[in-house]
């Protein structure tokens, strides 16, 4: 993967691949973000001030998932990690905008 990587960028210096591609292949070398301690996951949805089933409810599971995440019994992983990671260092407001 490194190594498409450095190539995609080669090209892209040249100019030989889009600014679309490029941020595609940037995308796809992402590195997976690092596991979450279960204190961690606590502390990120104490400091939004929200209740385990709203929380679990924003990040499309259940409070019993949730609340199993934050006393180390499971850890977050794929799309929920890297969402907990987005509003742990953005913040809850800039990750899910009030609407209206």
């Amino acid at each position: 993967m490194r190594h498409m990587l450095e190539n995609g960028r080669r090209l892209y210096a040249h100019g030989w691949v889009s600014d679309e591609d490029m941020r595609q292949l940037e995308w796809i070398g992402m590195p997976p973000p690092a596991p979450l301690a279960p204190k961690e996951v606590r502390a990120i949805r104490e400091r939004e001030d929200l209740n385990l089933y709203v929380f679990a409810n924003m990040l499309n599971t259940t409070a019993r998932v949730l609340r199993r995440w934050e006393l180390g019994l499971n850890r977050p992983t794929g799309p929920a990690l890297r969402l907990l990671h987005a509003i742990r260092d953005k913040g809850m407001a800039t990750v899910f905008p009030s609407p209206g």
